[in-house]
C-alpha cells in the first residue's frame, strides 16, 4: 500500500519542493554553508527547516561539484539538505555559523560538516551507522540521545530515526521523547510535536484503541464502545488520495464476506464532507462511513493518530489495536485470524 505520510512540515515542505524558492538576505544572523560534493558536476539540491526557522525551501545550486549556500536565521534549526535523489544530511544551522561540507556523491550517508560542535556530534554519528542494520542503527541512535540530550543534535537524530520510523517501538520512543523535554524545557519546537507525537504514540499496535465518538453519514454514533465485542477495521482514505478507491472496494469487499462477523469504519480526510459523499458513500454497504471535515486537523484523526492515506487500523473484540497500517492482503489476512 502506498501511503502519504502525516507530519505537516514535511508533507508542506516536499510538496513545494517542485517550484518553491526563497533567498536569504545576508545581514548580522547570517549563517554560510560553503560545500563540495565530489563526483557531482551541477545540480539543484533543496534545503528547509520545519521549524519555519528558513523560509519555505530554498533552492542550493551546485556547480562544478562545489556550492556557497547563506541564509538569514534568528536561532539555532535543525536544517534538512535533500539531495536529487530525496535521501539527505541533517545539519544544526545557527547564527554566525560558518560551515564548511564534504561528501563523495556516491557515498552521502558519509557526509562531514565542519565549523560547529553538534554538527561534527552529527557527522561521527553519521559514520558510526554505517554498514548497521536498521535495529542496530536505531540502539546506536536511542545511545546518541541519551547522551547528547541538550543539543539539537539530539534532536535531529531522534526525529530521524523514532519520529520518522513507519514502525515505532511505543516506550522507547516516549521515554526518549520525556528526556529531551526534560532537558530541553524551553524547545517550542519539542512541546509542538510532543502535541501530536503522544496521541500518534497511543494509538499505536498493542495499546487500547484510544476513546473516540464521531456520527456516521447514515447518523449513527460510532466510538470506542460500539467497537467492542467483535474485530473492527477502521480504515482512513480520501477522494484526494489515488490509491484510496482501491482500499475502499478491497474493504467493502471483505465487509460483505464477513456477513457481520467484524465491523467496518470508513473515515474520510476530506476538507468537503458532500465532495466526499457524491464520490464514495453507499448507503447499502457494509461499511459505516465517517466524514467530519477537517482532514488530518479533524477529532478522529488526531484522536487515531492518523499518519497515512490511506491506512487503517485493525482493533480485535477487546477493543485492543493488533495491526496498524497495513498493506491489504495482510490486513484480510490478520482480520480472519481474528
Amino acid at each position: 500500500m502506498k501511503h502519504t505520510i502525516l507530519h505537516p512540515f514535511r508533507v508542506l515542505c516536499l510538496l513545494l519542493l517542485a517550484g518553491l524558492t526563497a533567498a536569504c538576505n545576508s545581514g548580522k544572523h547570517k549563517c554560510v554553508l560553503e560545500g563540495e560534493i565530489d563526483g557531482l558536476g551541477e545540480a539543484d539540491l533543496y534545503i528547509y527547516n520545519e521549524s519555519g526557522s528558513i523560509s519555505g525551501v530554498d533552492t542550493v545550486h551546485v556547480k562544478d561539484g562545489k556550492f556557497t549556500y547563506e541564509c538569514q536565521i534568528t536561532e539555532p534549526a535543525i536544517a534538512h539538505l535533500l539531495y536529487p535523489n530525496f535521501s539527505e544530511t541533517l545539519l544544526i544551522m545557527a547564527p554566525g555559523d560558518k560551515l564548511s561540507f564534504t561528501v563523495k556523491a556516491a557515498r552521502l550517508a558519509t557526509a562531514k560538516v565542519k565549523g560547529s560542535e553538534e554538527n561534527e556530534l552529527l557527522s561521527k554519528f553519521r559514520r558510526s551507522i554505517l554498514e548497521k542494520s536498521d535495529a542496530e542503527s536505531r540502539k546506536l541512535a536511542a545511545q546518541f540521545v541519551r547522551k547528547n540530550l541538550q543539543t539539537l543534535a539530539a534532536q535531529a537524530v531522534f526525529g530521524r530515526y523514532f519520529v520518522q520510523a513507519e514502525r515505532r517501538d511505543v516506550s522507547l520512543t516516549l521515554s526518549l521523547l520525556d528526556l529531551l523535554k526534560a532537558a530541553q524545557p524551553h524547545n517550542k519546537n519539542l512541546k509542538s510535536l510532543d502535541l501530536y507525537l503522544r496521541q500518534q504514540l497511543q494509538a499505536s499496535t498493542g495499546q487500547p484503541l484510544p476513546d473516540f465518538k464521531a456520527c456516521s453519514l447514515r447518523g449513527d454514533t460510532i466510538s470506542r464502545a460500539s467497537l467492542l465485542g467483535k474485530p473492527a477495521v477502521i480504515a482512513f482514505l480520501s477522494s484526494w488520495s489515488v490509491n484510496s478507491a482501491n482500499q475502499l472496494l478491497h474493504i467493502q469487499r471483505m465487509a460483505s464476506e464477513m456477513k457481520g462477523r467484524a465491523q467496518f469504519v470508513i473515515v474520510s480526510l476530506d476538507e468537503d464532507r458532500e465532495q466526499f459523499k457524491d464520490r464514495f458513500f453507499n448507503d447499502t454497504a457494509a461499511c459505516q462511513m465517517v466524514c467530519p471535515g477537517g482532514a488530518f486537523q479533524s477529532p478522529i484523526a488526531q484522536r487515531l493518530g492518523v499518519r497515512y492515506v490511506p491506512g487503517n487500523i485493525l482493533v480485535n473484540a477487546k477493543g485492543r489495536i493488533v495491526g496498524r497500517d497495513l498493506e491489504l492482503p495482510a490486513l484480510e489476512s490478520e482480520l480472519k485470524k481474528l
